[in-house]
């Protein structure tokens, strides 16, 4: 009985020095914030070029596209380019496009300008004009230059 007792005490203060150190340890270090910041949404992770959605925000999202929501469509082309599930991510990114959501728009034209022929680099101008007609500042600062670098396929 001596034994369990001695064993009991030994445990007890092991704790408290293990208490006490894990408090020092931690003194000074600031909670986490209750809150996510603003801006932020619950439960995305957005890290340089990613974007992935959980399941609820997936559903909510597809919901809001499928009746004509262009930010809802863009958000689900990142989300599936970020795993790399190409012809999805095309879907949603040609569908952002066409319901007018200027970094779509955009992003049509990062892509088809890289192409070398005509009807590629006219597809690309379009893209890019819709965008700076939306408002998009990177797409107006493109327009003039990309527009002469492509004259030469409406000479022809």
């Amino acid at each position: 009985m001596r034994k369990i007792a001695y064993v009991g005490l030994i445990v007890l203060a092991m704790g408290a020095i293990g208490s006490a150190f894990a408090q020092q340890q931690w003194e000074g270090i600031p909670p986490p914030p209750e809150e996510p910041p603003p801006g932020v949404g619950l439960n995305p992770i957005a890290l340089s070029d990613s974007f992935l959605l959980d399941t609820k925000q997936l559903a909510d999202f597809q919901e809001k596209a499928s009746h004509g929501d262009a930010d809802a469509a863009f958000k689900l082309y990142l989300h599936h380019k970020t795993l790399n599930h190409s012809s999805q991510a095309d879907f949603w990114l040609l569908l952002a496009s066409a319901r007018g959501q200027p970094s779509a728009q955009y992003t049509r034209w990062f892509y088809a300008k890289e192409e070398s022929d005509c009807k590629s680099k006219v597809e690309a101008l379009a893209w890019l004009k819709a965008s700076a007609l939306s408002g998009d500042e990177m797409a107006v600062k493109e327009l003039k230059q990309y527009e002469t670098a492509v004259q030469s396929c409406f000479e022809k």
